[in-house]
């Protein structure tokens, strides 16, 4: 929190009675709707192609055999080696969106630090308006 034992609070919102929003205003991203990639997002689409690719070689060699014992090979290459790669792809994407979800965390917080210390010095504001209107309430009482 900001500390406010050497705040200037003469210029405050509250104090002059102003109105304006504690957040400033939200940012544009970015205008033009171009979509970028991030590099987890492009290796797991890639992983993910390849890993269906390497699985579908996998099934048509396996369909194209009839004795078990010479599946086996395309099963162990292909089939499990397919699956592995698109477990992978799977785990990129997954870590993109974990990225993602940190970032506006980040940002989430730096927003409530700002409500905070914003806040704190409304508090402050508040007491002294209402000091001074208390002041000037018992001189208005001691004038009659």
């Amino acid at each position: 929190m900001m500390s406010t034992e050497h705040v200037d609070l003469t210029d405050h919102l509250v104090l002059r009675g102003g109105t304006e929003p504690l957040l400033p205003p939200a940012t544009e991203q970015s205008q033009s709707k171009r979509v970028v990639l991030d590099w987890r997002q492009a290796l797991g689409g890639l992983l993910i192609l390849a890993g269906g690719i390497v699985l579908t070689v996998a099934w048509v060699g396996i369909s194209g055999e009839a004795e078990s014992y010479k599946q086996l090979p395309y099963f162990l290459s292909g089939g499990i080696g397919g699956g592995g790669l698109v477990a992978l792809g799977i785990v990129c994407l997954v870590a993109y969106e974990h990225f993602c979800d940190r970032r506006s965390m980040a940002n989430l917080e730096e927003h409530l630090r700002y409500l905070e210390d914003g806040l704190g010095l409304e508090v402050i504001a508040l007491r002294r308006r209402l000091e001074q209107v208390e002041a000037d309430g018992r001189q208005a009482g001691n004038r009659r």
